[in-house]
């Protein structure tokens, strides 16, 4: 089973999510990120910058492993393992 490093896996998450995001995708991620503050696809549809920026100070912050592996199977779905 391939592995990379939790610096690796936060950059990679943090690359993804800056450059390929739609509001859908960015909405699952910010619930995962701030569950007792969620937000909703019409307000990502009508500004998701703050949405984006919230998510992307969040993870420059650094990830622990369990938030790491929940944002992983979100943003790659099709890379689980």
């Amino acid at each position: 089973m391939p592995s990379i490093s939790k610096d690796e896996a936060v950059s990679r998450l943090t690359r993804e999510l800056e450059q390929n995001t739609r509001a859908d995708d960015l909405v699952e991620v910010y619930n995962e990120l701030f569950p007792t503050d969620p937000t909703t696809e019409e307000a990502a549809n009508r500004d998701a910058r703050p949405l984006a920026d919230r998510v992307a100070a969040h993870l420059k912050q650094g990830l622990e492993i369990e938030e790491i592996v929940s944002l992983w199977n979100v943003v790659f779905p099709g890379h689980r393992n």
